[in-house]
């Protein structure tokens, strides 16, 4: 039965858990939007492999990116700090471990701190699975960290087997991304564009399908191979992508955003849920499986959970704290993030406020505008929430 709770914690008070896991396999989705996933109740069955392998962890339904950048995400994700000391990877060889990377994101650079470092600009899903299979075959006995980097369904959205999905033709869709340009634009979005991104929305999700076969292969072999019952598995992503929801940033040049450039395609210029909700899941020796949690959290929280979770000493100067132990134990924690073109908070899991380079703040209530699509003129909390973000 899967448990819908704001506090995993008490699930776990006096129960007898399973032994701490000796290996750590950490799996990045690059630019997978959690509204996107069938694991968030998306509608189209983008992930039915991470759904099912899901059922038996943890589930983190609202966690948040530091940023929508990827070298700023990467590094907070990897070291749990803002200023990007001390790496996962130093802390596991530290310990004893091996470590490993296979990495097909063409923008990130080898990493020095990996025993083996891979890179494979823009390897298919499956093909990146093959190699993490040779690798995990391959192991010494030492206990292992390894890290998957998955470069689909990052653009340009050229799934191998083309679309997994039809196209959606929605006029109530078509008027909500017209209604997203300045009015005086609006005329831009004609009926043939609108088909246009929908054809691409279409084959972006396609990709995260094609990601996700992948992963449903991955855990088969974990399984077959008893390495599930030793090992560790992350699954997130780095950052969401814009899908065309919204004008971009005043003074962003619009050749940025490629296709249709008036309204914003990918991640990196701006703060809004779209692109920082990430999912976020643990599954694992000494994981409850079952449950989803409910709190605001942040990708700087997985390093002190994925190093607590191995027992190893504490580790000094982390902004983030284990998600095992946060849940149910107090006030939600003021979330941030930045980009190069702004700065954001959130706080009581509720209020976020904007705060860009250029142009005014922006002020949105998450409960009542998920998609934040309708700014709020409430100047003196804004003031207040201004003063936060940082």
């Amino acid at each position: 039965m899967r448990l819908l709770l704001p506090a995993l914690l008490l699930t776990l008070a006096g129960c007898d858990m399973p032994e701490e896991p000796t290996n750590v396999l950490f799996i990045v989705v690059d630019s997978l939007r959690a509204d996107h996933t069938s694991l968030h109740g998306y509608e189209r069955r983008t992930t039915p492999a991470i759904d099912e392998w899901a059922e038996d962890g943890v589930v983190f339904e609202r966690v948040w990116s530091p940023s929508s950048e990827l070298h700023t995400a990467m590094s907070m994700l990897m070291t749990g700090r803002p200023d990007g000391r001390l790496t996962l990877a130093e802390v596991f060889a530290g310990n004893g471990y091996a470590t490993w990377a296979a990495v097909a994101h063409p923008d990130l650079a080898p990493a020095a701190e990996f025993e083996r470092y891979g890179a494979h600009p823009e390897l298919l899903a499956e093909a990146l699975v093959d190699v993490a299979r040779a690798r995990l075959d391959a192991r010494d006995g030492r206990p292992f960290f390894g890290y998957l980097h998955f470069f689909d369904p990052h653009r340009p959205y050229r799934p191998e087997d083309g679309l997994a999905f039809e196209p959606f033709e929605d006029r109530g869709r078509q008027r909500r991304f017209r209604a997203a340009l300045p009015e005086k634009e609006q005329y831009r979005l004609d009926d043939e564009t609108y088909a246009e991104i929908e054809t691409r929305i279409a084959l972006y999700d396609s990709e995260i399908r094609q990601v996700d076969d992948a992963l449903g292969e991955l855990f088969r072999y974990l399984e077959d191979s008893g390495l599930a019952d030793t090992t560790l598995v992350v699954l997130t992503s780095a950052h969401g992508e814009g899908l065309w929801q919204r004008a971009p940033r005043p003074g962003v040049p619009l050749e940025l955003n490629g296709f249709f450039p008036h309204l914003v395609q990918e991640a990196g210029d701006t703060l809004y849920s779209e692109e920082l909700h990430v999912p976020l899941v643990f599954r694992g020796p000494g994981i409850p499986p079952g449950v989803r949690n409910t709190e605001d959290r942040t990708l700087l929280d997985v390093m002190p959970t994925i190093a607590a979770r191995l027992g190893l000493p504490p580790l000094e100067g982390l902004v983030g704290g284990d998600l095992m132990q946060l849940a149910g134990t107090g006030p939600w924690p003021q979330i941030h993030a930045t980009c190069a073109r702004e700065r954001s908070v959130t706080v009581d899991g509720r209020w976020r406020l904007h705060v860009p380079v250029e142009g005014d703040p922006e002020l949105y209530d998450l409960r009542e505008d998920p998609l934040e699509l309708m700014p709020i003129p409430d100047e003196e909390r804004i003031e207040s929430l201004r003063a936060l973000a940082r």
